[in-house]
């Protein structure tokens, strides 16, 4: 299937809905101002955000100045099991792939299970993990192997270890085809464990610079480009990969926002990174993924946003005096399993103006606020615990500065 074309199609979620004249639940929402409010979503656009606060307030809050929102008291399902389809720009959705032609990747979904069958553009289709093993050191290697950069065919790994490579030309009846050197194999799914489509024919729409990242409830990551929130209740919207959509707002975990005044740590360049090895091995730095390629996680909790950093390293961002904070979450990746030991720092402009206490992991989370009103450059550093570099997966999630 070398030519992927891209289509526009429709989905519907229709679970959570408020029968009329019940209450929305809060939310809590952050601004580029460090301003907190909680309240009611009354209007959400691309534009502007009308909030009635719990104080009986109505504000409008112009996007360019939102960075974040959510429900305290949600929280998104964990990937310790079941199927999930990758997108090629982070998006990740649970369910299982039913088809596959040369147009589209159909999904029926696996926590939504009363909704019709999702609709994907091939060429937006990074990964389909077709089951992820429950235990963790398997479940950690399948992610990471659908995470990680591959180019040139396409390759089924199959749960006795065997892999094909080839040209993935469906899947139709519970059967993949792939044509290896024009000759066709027919696999059953139920033989399948991971589907790794050629990079080399990714093609996304232009990414805009404002839109929103949604977690679901379901442990669900999509972008929206477009959207309005409708009678307080469903959020209508078109997602990056091209698909337009309806989300009900009680299956919406949170909200991070792209393209305003706030920036993303992750969506920067780093002007220098550096990795000192306690023996032998280098580490490289990690965008939206931990140091072994996979998820973002502490304390059971999966983050979509934020860099994945080995013990000893230090990486630099150069912030030009546009900025006066930066704000983050550490910690070590639930990966090193307690068995982790580091430091981390932070210096501006060269000087240490911060150092946590020693991190061992475990869940252990902790927030940072600090000034960097004037500053040319940020470094993050991760140093080496008493146990030397064993199991040092740092993790800096939602790093933002704030103007």
């Amino acid at each position: 299937m070398p030519n992927r074309l891209r289509c526009c199609l429709v989905i519907v979620f229709l679970t959570g809905f408020l029968p009329n004249g019940l209450a929305a639940e809060s939310f809590e929402i952050f601004t580029s101002s460090a301003q907190r409010l909680t309240g009611q979503l009354q209007s959400w656009t691309e534009e502007t955000l009308v909030v009635a606060t719990n104080g009986g307030q109505t504000q409008r809050i112009a996007s360019e100045d939102l960075v974040w929102l959510g429900a305290d008291d949600r929280r998104p399902q964990t990937v310790n099991g079941g199927s999930l389809v990758l997108l090629a720009n982070g998006d990740r959705l649970r369910g299982t792939v039913v088809g596959i032609d040369e147009l589209s990747v159909r999904m029926k979904w696996s926590v939504f299970s009363k909704l019709p069958e999702l609709e994907i553009p091939f060429e937006t289709v990074r990964a389909i993990l077709a089951e992820i093993p429950r235990l963790a050191e398997p479940r950690r290697n399948v992610i990471a192997a659908a995470l990680k950069p591959h180019s040139g065919q396409d390759i089924l790994r199959l749960k006795n270890s065997d892999e094909l490579t080839g040209i993935l030309t469906g899947m139709n009846d519970g059967i993949y085809s792939i044509d290896r050197a024009g000759r066709e194999l027919r696999i059953p799914d139920k033989d399948v464990q991971v589907v790794l489509l050629d990079d080399e024919l990714v093609n996304l729409p232009e990414e805009p610079s404002e839109r929103v990242l949604l977690v679901l409830s379901d442990g669900s990551w999509i972008t929206l480009t477009k959207w309005k929130l409708i009678a307080g209740r469903e959020i209508h919207g078109r997602a990056e990969c091209g698909v337009d959509l309806v989300v009900s707002l009680n299956d919406v975990v949170s909200a991070r926002f792209f393209g305003g005044k706030a920036v993303w740590l992750t969506e920067q360049k780093n002007t220098e990174y550096e990795h000192t090895p306690y023996l032998a091995t280098k580490w490289d730095l990690r965008v939206n993924r931990n140091v072994l390629d996979g998820f973002l996680q502490i304390g059971t909790r999966e983050f979509p946003i934020g860099l994945g950093q080995h013990s000893q390293s230090e990486v630099t961002y150069q912030l030009d005096q546009s900025f006066q904070r930066f704000r983050t979450t550490i910690g070590l990746d639930d990966t090193a399993n307690g068995r982790g030991a580091a430091v981390f720092r932070i210096q501006i402009d060269g000087r240490e103006r911060f150092r946590s206490p020693l991190h061992v992991g475990r869940g252990q989370r902790e927030s940072i606020d600090l000034d960097v009103t004037n500053a040319e450059t940020i470094t993050l550093g991760v140093e080496f615990g008493p146990r030397g570099d064993v199991r040092d997966y740092a993790n800096w999630v939602d790093p933002v500065l704030l103007p």
